[in-house]
């Protein structure tokens, strides 16, 4: 079975764009905010359009289903450490907190992928990727607007946006639901792991 799979090198396409986003979210140039949301949004819909591909066509691999999570998480822990270093968007803590929780999920794809296993997925974690998607593009449109428009209407969002510090809430919300949804696979998980090691010894 080959690993370059179409769904697989679009999905190699979203780890190489993170970089080329970091670049334009930390560089202080005007007109490197937009780039940034751009280049994100691109990634994003290589997320949308490589599950689709593989679905349609029949392309599902072992390699993609481990690969896709992670390019997923690579780009999203990527986007809140770089908004810790712009402005001081967020605190460092919550990005601590939503990175230590992919650690232990990868962690224990990994101890599945050995056993030659799957992980029971829940919908939850779809909802945790929707409100993390949801989050960085509020926080990378607050940051266009305040580079490109100054204008009345938008001033006003601005000013609404941080006197009832919206950044911080909704990453407090993403951040809650991201730990919500790691609890959820740990319990989950670690059961049918731990039956699948005895049952091992006893066969």
């Amino acid at each position: 079975m080959t690993i370059l799979t179409v769904p697989n090198l679009i999905t190699l396409t979203r780890i190489i764009l993170t970089p080329l986003y970091l670049y334009f979210i930390l560089v202080p140039r005007y007109g490197y905010k937009l780039a940034s949301l751009i280049i994100f949004s691109i990634a994003i819909f290589t997320d949308l359009i490589d599950g689709y591909y593989a679905r349609k066509y029949g392309k599902t691999s072992r390699t993609g289903n481990f690969l896709d999570p992670l390019a997923d998480k690579i780009l999203i822990i990527s986007a809140y450490i770089s908004f810790t270093f712009v402005n001081d968007l967020i605190p460092i803590w919550m990005v601590l907190v939503i990175f230590i929780r992919d650690l232990v999920v990868t962690g224990l794809r990994i101890a599945f992928e050995r056993k030659g296993l799957s992980m029971t997925t829940r919908k939850t974690a779809k909802y945790k990727t929707a409100i993390q998607g949801f989050n960085i593009f509020f926080i990378l449109i607050y940051l266009v607007i305040i580079e490109h428009f100054n204008i009345g209407f938008l001033n006003k969002l601005v000013n609404f946006i941080e006197e009832y510090k919206l950044v911080y809430d909704i990453t407090l919300v993403a951040t809650i639901i991201t730990v919500y949804t790691g609890i959820d696979y740990i319990l989950v998980n670690r059961k049918i792991l731990k039956e699948s090691g005895a049952h091992s010894e006893t066969s």
